[in-house]
C-alpha cells in the first residue's frame, strides 16, 4: 500500500515518462527543423547561383507546363515566418517541459498555424514546394508526405494533450 501512494506522488510531483519522451522527440526535430529553417532564411537572402539557374532550365525543359516559381522564388518573410513557428513551437515545448499548460497551447498554434498562413500567403503550391514542378507523379508524393506530417502534428498534438492533467 505504501508503495502505491508513493508512485502516485512522484507522478503528481515530476513529469511523467510520456510527457519526457514526447518532449524529448519534440525537441529534436523543433532543432532540426531550426536549423533547415535558418538554411532557409540564408539562401533567401542570397542571390540564385548560376548552377541554380542552369537547373531550373532543365527543369523547364524536362517538364515545360511546370511552374517555377517555386524554385526562383526566394522569399525573405516565407522564411523567417517558418523560422518564427519553428521557435514558438520551442518555447511550447519547453514550457510543457516545465509543466506549464500554455506551453501546449503555443505548440498547437506553432503546428498547426503554417498550413494555413502558407496556403493564404502562395496558395497549395506554397505547400507544394519545389519539388512539384517534377510532374503529376512527384506532386501526388508530396501531398502524401504534406498529409503525413500533418497527420504526425496532430498526433503529437493530440499525445500532448493527454498530458495536460500533469499541467498548471
Amino acid at each position: 500500500m505504501d508503495q502505491s501512494i508513493d508512485s502516485t506522488s512522484s507522478i503528481s510531483q515530476g513529469r511523467p515518462q510520456s510527457l519526457k519522451t514526447l518532449c524529448i522527440l519534440s525537441f529534436i526535430m523543433c532543432g532540426l527543423m531550426i536549423l533547415i529553417s535558418l538554411f532557409g532564411v540564408f539562401k533567401s537572402l542570397t542571390p540564385p547561383t548560376a548552377q541554380e539557374l542552369q537547373m531550373q532550365e532543365m527543369m523547364q525543359e524536362m517538364n515545360p507546363d511546370a511552374d517555377m516559381s517555386a524554385m526562383t522564388n526566394r522569399s525573405v518573410p516565407s522564411a523567417i515566418s517558418g523560422l518564427l513557428f519553428q521557435v514558438l513551437a520551442l518555447v511550447g515545448i519547453v514550457m510543457m517541459w516545465k509543466l506549464k499548460k500554455i506551453g501546449f497551447y503555443l505548440y498547437a498554434l506553432a503546428e498547426l498555424l503554417p498550413y494555413p498562413v502558407s496556403i493564404f500567403s502562395s496558395g497549395m503550391k506554397g505547400l507544394t514546394s519545389a519539388l512539384g514542378m517534377l510532374g503529376e507523379n512527384f506532386e501526388a508524393i508530396i501531398y502524401i508526405v504534406l498529409a503525413l506530417v500533418v497527420v504526425i502534428d496532430l498526433l503529437f498534438i493530440f499525445l500532448y494533450s493527454r498530458n495536460l492533467k500533469y499541467m498548471s
